[in-house]
């Protein structure tokens, strides 16, 4: 069996090169952002936009549970350099957060659909996943509203029906007010019925 001679290998850094190793460490950190914030980005693209008849990219009004299964390869990611920053722990934290807020059965819709959509555009930047991961920015979760035969209620209903009715025996006095009946003839007109709805709302506010 052959020996070879033994190899002399410089080191990456010189001793009490701190700077350097706190700069390659940078590089390895703003690298891991920039892949999670494109792992988001197909995430936003493909789950929660689909093609009309036409073609045009629309939102989605629910989507499947199976969507969560589209972050675990992500916070993988995340988990595995987490070393480098102990603020990434933090961008974890939150996504699971958001994930466990998720109904355990049925579609996902309604305010739960646009949280989710609101978390996966901020991980779809790596600026503001940078801001979160030092607390500089904050998730603002959206209501879900109660909503039934009647329209959206809001965040609470009534259990007294007399107190429910009368909201709209009021609305009808008002309505047959000759006063009132002026007034919304003539500030309503028949181009606000051809006004119509935005198509890629989320609420998201971006």
């Amino acid at each position: 069996m052959k020996m070879l001679p033994p190899v002399a290998f410089s080191p990456l850094f010189q001793e009490g090169d701190n700077e350097s190793a706190e700069e390659l460490a940078d590089d390895i950190l703003s690298n891991l952002y920039d892949e999670v914030a494109k792992m988001a980005s197909d995430i936003y693209d493909k789950s929660f936009f689909v093609a009309d008849a036409n073609g045009r990219k629309v939102a989605r009004t629910k989507a499947n549970r199976r969507i969560k299964d589209s972050f675990k390869r992500l916070i993988q990611k995340l988990e595995g350099l987490s070393f480098l920053d102990s603020n990434i722990e933090k961008v974890v934290s939150q996504t699971n957060v958001v994930l466990d807020s998720m109904p355990l059965t049925g579609w996902i819709e309604g305010a739960n659909l646009s949280n989710l959509a609101r978390w996966t555009l901020v991980m779809s930047n790596p600026d503001m996943l940078r801001n979160h991961a030092s607390d500089s920015f904050t998730l603002e979760v959206e209501p879900e509203v109660i909503e039934d035969d009647f329209g959206i209620l809001g965040e609470t209903e009534s259990s007294n029906l007399d107190e429910d009715l009368s909201v709209f025996e009021t609305e009808i006095q008002q309505v047959n007010s000759p006063e009132v009946v002026t007034e919304v003839a003539t500030s309503f007109g028949i181009d606000d019925l051809n006004q119509e709805p935005d198509q890629l709302g989320f609420g998201l506010g971006f």
